[in-house]
């Protein structure tokens, strides 16, 4: 209830809320913008027929201003109200995710003879360190050493195939990442850009066990720090993660996060780094299946 201004505009998109509500302050005509408005819409090359706009109280049954109001238009970020009033509606506020942890096999002495199983039901906010925590809490209860694979269980979530290209043909943007039933830590990889004199030092977080960093990225001493990123190229091969491009070591540290690697693959070579780091051990590789029947439920983590 009440008003939504959604404003998709980069020059004048602080000034065109402040702007409005001068409007309503002064009784504008309902289907007439004010002078300044129009004039950030116009700096901002967008048309008046590519703005949709509506400005009313709560309780009035009337609008102040009132263009384009009922023209179907891409409601950009507007979407996540409706999917939030979904969430809130059929899970309710006080809804939270599970991630469960099966031991299908016999723990002897702190030795899992058989595969430790993952089993996701959505949970759309596991980050890294909770994902650690939860890995130390598996340790706390004797699980020292896993001689097995680690089967992930995505069955929850029956999704189509998503293709992360098809919104603006950039696959590697972390916000293209698709949603998953054991998706960590946003599927993002973080990438920090250090220059360090005539060298662009090249960080990677989190730690993916088995892949290795080769930084071909080359220091430059011209281009644009608002568009930085169009000049890295990230990409996997095969268990590379290789960098080319140039960076401007007049725009300082920065940072960027890609998604590049498959969400079960992204979460092994995760779990394989945190798991050792925690004190645990892996014999064995990535599978993907089902919790079987005889599994052993070992931990939950409950999601805020």
């Amino acid at each position: 209830r009440g008003a939504c201004l959604n404003v998709m505009m980069k020059p004048a998109k602080f000034l065109i809320a402040p702007l409005l509500a001068l409007a309503v302050i002064a009784n504008a005509s309902a289907t007439t913008l004010p002078k300044p408005v129009r004039e950030a819409l116009q700096h901002a090359h967008i048309p008046l027929s590519g703005v949709g706009i509506e400005v009313r109280e709560v309780d009035a049954r009337r609008p102040l201003i009132s263009i384009h109001a009922r023209q179907p238009m891409n409601p950009a970020s507007t979407m996540k109200l409706l999917t939030t009033y979904a969430g809130l509606d059929l899970l309710g506020p006080a809804y939270t995710w599970k991630t469960e942890a099966y031991l299908d096999g016999k723990l002897d002495n702190g030795v899992l003879n058989g595969n430790l199983v993952l089993k996701g039901y959505g949970d759309p906010d596991m980050t890294l360190e909770q994902f650690w925590l939860w890995l130390r809490d598996l340790r706390s209860r004797g699980l020292k050493e896993v001689r097995g694979n680690l089967v992930l269980d995505r069955s929850a979530s029956q999704l189509p195939p998503y293709d992360p290209a098809k919104f603006d043909d950039d696959p590697t943007r972390a916000y293209n990442v698709g949603p998953d039933a054991l998706l960590l830590n946003f599927n993002a990889l973080r990438l920090r850009f250090i220059p360090d004199g005539e060298k662009v030092e090249v960080l990677a977080d989190p730690d993916l066990a088995g892949t290795r960093l080769d930084n071909h990225v080359t220091a430059t001493t011209s281009g644009a720090c608002n568009n930085w990123e169009d000049a890295v190229f990230p990409q996997m091969s095969g268990d590379t993660l290789l960098l080319e491009g140039s960076f401007p070591v007049n725009c300082g540290e920065r940072e960027q996060h890609v998604n590049l690697l498959p969400h079960s693959q992204y979460l092994y070579d995760v779990f394989r780094a945190l798991w050792q780091e925690v004190g645990g051990k892996l014999d064995g590789e990535l599978r993907e299946g089902t919790v079987p029947a005889d599994a052993t439920l070992f931990s939950t983590h409950i999601s805020a």
